[in-house]
C-alpha cells in the first residue's frame, strides 16, 4: 500500500507535471520557428501577434505554472478524488489551485499576486479559520509571501546567468515543500503529506530540466502559485492537525522561503556572483525548511513512530 501511495500520489503526478513542461517547451520551439518563418515573409501581423502570445504562454518560465497546478491536482485526485461541487471545505483547495494557476499564466506580476491571495482567502473555509478577519489574513499572507518571491525571482534574476544557477533555484522551490511535507506528516494528515511531496518532486524535475532549458527557471510567474500553495497547505494543516501540534511549525513552514532574502544583503551579489547567491538561498532556506521539520517529528522519531514501518 504503501508503494502503491507514492506511485499514484507522488511520482505520477510529478512525471504529469514534467511531461506537460516538456509539451509546452516542444510547443514554444514550434511556434518560435513559425514566427521567424512568417516574420521573414512579412505581413500576418494579427497571426504574428497571436503567434507571440501563445509563445510567451509555452515558454519555460511561464510553462512551469501549469504544470506545477496540474501535479497538485493529479496528486489530489489519486488520493482525496475531485468532486464537485467539493462535499468538504479543504477541498475547494483544488479548484482553487486551478483558478490561480490560470491567472498567473495570463498575468504574471503583481495582479497575480493579488488574485491569489483573493483566491486563497475566498476557498479556504477550514475550521477555525471560518471568520471573515481570518479569511482576509490568509489572502494577505499570500500575497505578501508572492510579492517577496516576485522580487527574489524578478525577471529570472540569478537563474538567466548558468545552468547551475537556475538548477539551484528550482531546488529553493522543492526545499519548502520538502520541508512543508515533513510537518504535514508529523501533524498526521497522510493525504496533505503526499501532495505537498509531489510538488517538491516536480520542482526537483524542473531543476533537471532547467539544466537543459534555459527558459525553465523559478520566474517570477511561478511566485504567486507557489505562495499560495504554501500559506493553503499550511491552513489546512493546522485547521485539520490535532489541537496539541504545536501550532508554530505551520508560519516557519509558510516564512521558510523567505530565509533566502539573505542573499540580498550584499547589494547586488546575485548580479556579480549568481552560483554563490544560488548557493546562499538554497542553503538558507534549507536550514530553516528542514530544521523545522526536524523539529516536528524529533516526538515521533523518539517515540518510535517515524518512519513507519
Amino acid at each position: 500500500m504503501p508503494q502503491q501511495i507514492a506511485i499514484h500520489g507522488v511520482l505520477i503526478p510529478a512525471a504529469a507535471g514534467g511531461a506537460l513542461l516538456l509539451l509546452l517547451l516542444l510547443i514554444d520551439a514550434v511556434l518560435r520557428i513559425l514566427a521567424g518563418r512568417r516574420a521573414g515573409g512579412g505581413g500576418g501581423g494579427a497571426a504574428r501577434k497571436f503567434l507571440s502570445w501563445l509563445e510567451v504562454r509555452a515558454s519555460g518560465w511561464l510553462a512551469i505554472v501549469p504544470a506545477m497546478a496540474l501535479v497538485f491536482i493529479l496528486s489530489f485526485h489519486a488520493r482525496q478524488g475531485l468532486r464537485w461541487p467539493p462535499p468538504t471545505a479543504w477541498e475547494w483547495f483544488a479548484p482553487a489551485v486551478a483558478a490561480i494557476a490560470l491567472v498567473a499564466w495570463f498575468m504574471p506580476g503583481w495582479l497575480a499576486a493579488a488574485g491569489a491571495g483573493a483566491i486563497t482567502g475566498w476557498a479556504l473555509l477550514v475550521p477555525g479559520l471560518r471568520d471573515t478577519n481570518s479569511r482576509i489574513g490568509i489572502g494577505v499572507c499570500v500575497l505578501l509571501l508572492a510579492l517577496v518571491l516576485v522580487f527574489l525571482w524578478r525577471k529570472g534574476g540569478a537563474e538567466r546567468h548558468s545552468r547551475t544557477s537556475r538548477a539551484l533555484a528550482c531546488l529553493t522551490v522543492a526545499v519548502p515543500f520538502a520541508g512543508l511535507a515533513g510537518v504535514v506528516i508529523a501533524s498526521g494528515f497522510e493525504k496533505l503529506t503526499t501532495n505537498t511531496a509531489a510538488l517538491a518532486l516536480f520542482a526537483v524535475v524542473a531543476a533537471l530540466l532547467s539544466l537543459i532549458f534555459a527558459s525553465v527557471r523559478a520566474s517570477s510567474a511561478l511566485a504567486p502559485l507557489v505562495a499560495a500553495l504554501l500559506v493553503g497547505i499550511a491552513v489546512i494543516g493546522a485547521g485539520y492537525g490535532p489541537e496539541d501540534f504545536p501550532f508554530w511549525h505551520w508560519p516557519v513552514a509558510v516564512a521558510a522561503p523567505l530565509a533566502a532574502l539573505v542573499a540580498e544583503v550584499p547589494p547586488d551579489l546575485w548580479k556579480r556572483r549568481p552560483t554563490l547567491a544560488a548557493v546562499v538561498r538554497l542553503g538558507a532556506v534549507s536550514l530553516v525548511a528542514f530544521g523545522n521539520a526536524g523539529a516536528a517529528l524529533a516526538p515521533l522519531i523518539a517515540r518510535g513512530d517515524f518512519p513507519p514501518p
